[in-house]
Parts: C-alpha cells; structure tokens; sequence
C-alpha cells in the first residue's frame, strides 16, 4: 500500500465537524482565508486557534 501522507496533509486543512469536549455538532463556515467553528456550549474555534 502507499503512503497516506498528501492524505494526513489535506485532513489538517479540514475544520473540526463536532466539538472535542461535549461532542454537539458545530456550525463551520469556511472562507477562501480559513475556517470558523462554533459551538453552542464552548465557543468559537478558528484555523488560528483550534
């Protein structure tokens, strides 16, 4: 088998789909600068700050 490595790069690029703490479902805007995820209970994450 090959290796997966343009594989693990691109999924860094990807923002998170549910929430590390409470696991709720977060609402992700992506914009051609980055990316936004928010949840309910514990805020807003970014590609800066996740």
């Amino acid at each position: 088998m090959g290796s997966h490595e343009a594989c693990a790069r691109a999924r860094e690029l990807e923002p998170p789909r549910y929430c590390r703490v409470c696991r709720r479902r977060l609402v992700v805007q992506v914009t051609p600068a980055g990316w936004s995820a928010r949840c309910t209970e514990h805020g807003l994450k970014t590609a800066t700050n996740a």
